[in-house]
């Protein structure tokens, strides 16, 4: 008797082109369904937690904008322009231990636990190795 597979739960990698409102529509989606995911696409981590709340964070950068907070969209400073897309990014954001940092522009430090920061850290670590190899 064969027995069926379970879909795989493995970290998304993906370094293709980017459509933005896409992967910020998928992700906002698996936050309100309360399923923790998350997907690197080059420098742009997104990811959603079973609190349902969703991010984008520019690991480059350390900037961070939060698409949904308890499965409600929130305004994406997202602004399309003849060359692409611009994003105006209204928080800078650490990793501490298990704790995901936020500081706003005006010095507001937000913590928030509870996250599979390890997790994230791998997914970066597979992602970096990926576009060292192409």
């Amino acid at each position: 008797m064969a027995r069926k597979r379970k879909p795989s739960r493995k970290p998304q990698v993906s370094l293709g082109p980017l459509d933005f409102r896409k992967e910020i529509a998928y992700i906002i989606a698996r936050a309100r369904n309360g399923e923790s995911r998350a997907v690197l696409l080059g420098p742009l981590l997104f990811f959603s937690t079973s609190t349902r709340d969703a991010w984008m964070l520019d690991l480059e950068d350390h900037f961070a904008a939060e698409l949904a907070r308890e499965g409600v969209e929130q305004p994406v400073p997202l602004v399309e322009t003849a060359r692409g897309y611009q994003m105006n990014w209204p928080l800078g954001f650490k990793f501490e231990g298990d704790k995901f940092i936020t500081i706003d522009k005006t010095g507001l430090v937000t913590t928030y636990h509870g996250l599979d920061i390890r997790g994230f850290r791998d997914l970066i670590r597979q992602g970096r190795k990926l576009e060292e190899e192409s």
